[in-house]
């Protein structure tokens, strides 16, 4: 029933305060979170646009770091305001592009989400899927947090292990036949490690996703008295 959905902390009262609370209690407490969501076409964009920009920023800024210049290595360098400039257009152009991308993808998501729930007959309109999507884009923050956690904890664990894991790591492969380029075992146990980190990340967002279509595929908006679930 729709007054027994009470809303999330950021329906209730946007603010940045509760943008963080909500983002929180749907990572901690998903099913409760989606149980209390509101099926109303209300707010759900400036929430998907706020994590999907924040996930951009974290999933470009420390490769641009790598290719244009750590500023915390290079703060020289960017008295020049030349470079601080460039730097600060190329993050922001590969930012917005990575965003749109992920904008992208939760488009995709949210028009799987209707597409299934009419299969099934659950009352999930576009109000209820974009609503759902937003609330779970957090998993997309998570995608990108994680691979960086995961390459400092294998760079902390390299240290620890010292000699050992310099002569494994040294090792080298030749990728000629394929690529002209050689690579360390190192190198490869990163990338595998990332990608690996990255389709986890991924799979935070649909299992976000999952739990909320199973909270509320059979809730009603608002405007059910009047024939259906807000549109």
């Amino acid at each position: 029933m729709p007054e027994r959905r009470i809303g999330t902390r950021w329906q209730r009262r946007p603010s940045v305060w509760t943008w963080a609370r909500t983002n929180w209690d749907v990572l901690r407490h998903p099913g409760t979170t989606f149980r209390f969501l509101r099926i109303e076409a209300q707010w759900w964009r400036p929430l998907l646009v706020a994590n999907v920009l924040l996930a951009a920023f974290l999933l470009v800024e420390p490769w641009t770091g790598t290719f244009l210049g750590d500023p915390l290595r290079n703060v020289r360098a960017f008295e020049n305001p030349r470079v601080m400039a460039l730097y600060a257009i190329s993050l922001a152009a590969r930012t917005f592009v990575v965003g749109v991308i992920l904008f992208g993808l939760t488009w995709i998501e949210a028009r799987g989400v209707r597409f299934i729930a009419a299969k099934r007959g659950w009352r999930i309109g576009s109000a209820a899927a974009w609503q759902i999507c937003a609330h779970a884009s957090i998993g997309w923050v998570v995608m990108a947090v994680l691979p960086v956690l995961t390459l400092a904890t294998l760079f902390t664990a390299s240290s620890f292990f010292g000699a050992a894991w310099s002569s494994w790591a040294g090792r080298t492969f030749n990728l000629s036949p394929y690529v002209n380029r050689v690579v360390s075992a190192g190198e490869l146990v990163s990338l595998a490690i990332t990608a690996l980190v990255y389709v986890g990340g991924l799979l935070v967002f649909e299992l976000l996703v999952y739990v909320g279509v199973r909270r509320c595929r059979y809730a009603n908006g608002p405007d059910a008295g009047a024939g259906g679930t807000s549109a």
